[in-house]
């Protein structure tokens, strides 16, 4: 028996100021977490900015594109180098 399809469980980081969007995530409503993320990817704070961009990398992978996932997921690194930007690339690049 093989899979239909390859499900990944995506963590998120969930601070305060992000509880809003990952809210909508979870709702599947990704146009609205898209719009509550973009605000926060010129944050002076480069760790935020970097969760952010790793947050909305899920929402563009839930959406299916994943070239959009990659690019935000590449600018999370560029950012601040994490662990969660640096598995879901790992992901992206082989589906």
């Amino acid at each position: 028996y093989l899979p239909y399809a390859i499900t990944h469980n995506r963590p998120l980081y969930y601070d305060d100021w992000l509880r809003p969007s990952v809210a909508e995530l979870k709702a599947g409503n990704f146009e609205k977490a898209d719009s509550l993320l973009q605000p926060f990817l010129k944050d002076p704070d480069v760790k935020k900015a970097a969760k952010a961009a790793y947050n909305l990398s899920v929402v563009y992978e839930l959406e299916g594109d994943i070239d959009a996932a990659i690019g935000a997921a590449q600018a999370s690194l560029a950012k601040y180098n994490n662990r969660f930007a640096t598995a879901i690339l790992a992901d992206l690049k082989t589906e």
